[in-house]
């Protein structure tokens, strides 16, 4: 879930993103918004890969098109990060729907417990305001200002460390909550997974469908 540009070759790969949105338009019309400045060079790359590329459409907020108990494992990097305490709460319990008895999810996100200690070591708080805040309207090109009014910036909405992330997991109904250091899984099956994924600034949690 929440794919980007890490594609996994035997994984169902998703992504909610404006740009797979964006990538369904006519190619006329993407060089139209990209030459107008609504789409900058980053997210116009982004959805050429998309548009060569098997990734599924889906809306995490929303009822996903999979049956219940139909899904293994779940992977998802630093996208949790972008949702409020509510949404990651919906999208845990859709998780909890689809996968199988005994299925695994695996997450990697934001850890303000290492932002603050990595602040108390460096004192540098315009690192960690960046860290834990969305940019400012004013801060953002021309491009970008336009497009959040329709879609608004949701740049780390919430701020969770191990401890807030287990709880809403276990509120879900998930089991087996585990935090592990870089590079470490309980799940086979995963090892295409970058498990280093952004290991400088991540927690990594695995839980288990009772």
């Amino acid at each position: 879930m929440g794919c980007g540009q890490t594609f996994l070759e035997g994984w169902i790969n998703c992504d909610g993103s404006l740009s797979a949105r964006l990538s369904k338009l006519p190619q006329a019309l993407l060089q139209l918004a990209r030459a107008g400045g609504l789409v900058d060079q980053r997210n116009f790359s982004f959805i050429q890969f998309l548009r060569t590329h098997d990734v599924v459409p889906v809306d995490v907020l929303k009822a996903w098109p999979f049956s219940s108990e139909s899904i293994d494992l779940i992977y998802t990097s630093h996208m949790i990060d972008c949702f409020s305490e509510k949404q990651i709460q919906r999208f845990f319990r859709e998780c909890l729907r689809v996968l199988k008895p005994g299925g695994a999810l695996r997450l990697a996100g934001l850890d303000v417990e290492r932002e603050v200690q990595n602040y108390l070591q460096d004192h540098d708080c315009r690192r960690l305001v960046g860290m834990i805040s969305a940019p400012r309207s004013e801060d953002l090109e021309f491009g970008s200002r336009f497009m959040n009014l329709f879609v608004p910036s949701k740049h780390y909405l919430a701020h969770h460390d191990a401890a807030s992330i287990s709880a809403m997991l276990r509120a879900a109904g998930f089991m087996a909550i585990t935090r592990l250091p870089p590079g470490h899984s309980g799940i086979l099956g995963i090892e295409p997974v970058n498990l280093y994924q952004r290991h400088g600034e991540s927690m990594y949690i695995e839980a288990r469908k009772p």
